[in-house]
Order: structure tokens, then sequence, then C-alpha cells
């Protein structure tokens, strides 16, 4: 029995890519498999929008902002199914947080 299924006629294009991919690591890994996919492409994402934020405006604002788009961005991809809500739930609490410590910073 292979570990992984393998690819056949319908792993066509992009998405039959994506979709090989996502399958393929979610039976290796059951845990985090599945959202592979989306946090190879969120977490690069969100350093990305983060840094030079950070490096011209408050690093703490550029958190939120980051963290913020972050959370737009894997709203498409849970449609999409290569991801879960738990991704972004992630998000959504780096969002909160961040913004309570911007609120409570700017308060002083």
């Amino acid at each position: 029995m292979p570990l992984y299924p393998m690819p056949n006629n319908t792993t066509m294009g992009l998405g039959g890519v994506l979709n090989y991919a996502k399958d393929s690591l979610n039976t290796v890994n059951p845990i985090i498999g599945g959202n592979f996919i989306s946090l190879m492409f969120l977490i690069p994402l969100f350093f990305i929008i983060l840094i030079p934020l950070s490096l011209r405006f408050n690093p703490i604002a550029a958190f939120v902002v980051a963290s913020f788009i972050c959370t737009i961005t894997s709203l498409p991809l849970i449609a999409l199914g290569y991801s879960s809500p738990v991704v972004l739930g992630l998000f959504l609490v780096f969002t909160a947080v961040g913004a309570l410590v911007y609120y409570l910073q700017s308060r002083s």
C-alpha cells in the first residue's frame, strides 16, 4: 500500500496539482498536512507585509495590518478547500491581540 495516493488523469492544471498535494500531505500528516498549502502561502505573505511596514511605521500597527490582510486572504483559501477555519481563527486572534496592544500603547 503506498504512503500517499498516486497521481492520475485528474491532476491537471494548478488546481489539480494543489488538490493532489493537499490530499497527499493530509494522508502523510493528518494534523497539519491539509493546511500546509495555505500556510506555505500565508506565513511568507505575513512577513513580506510585516517587515517593510515595521521599518517605516509603528511595528505594532504593522503587525495588525499584516495579520488582518492574512485573515482576509485566508477566506478564499477556505472557500477553495485549501485551508481550515483554524488558520482563519489564528489570524483573527493575531489581529485582535495586535489591535488591543496598539490601543493600550496609544492611550499612554
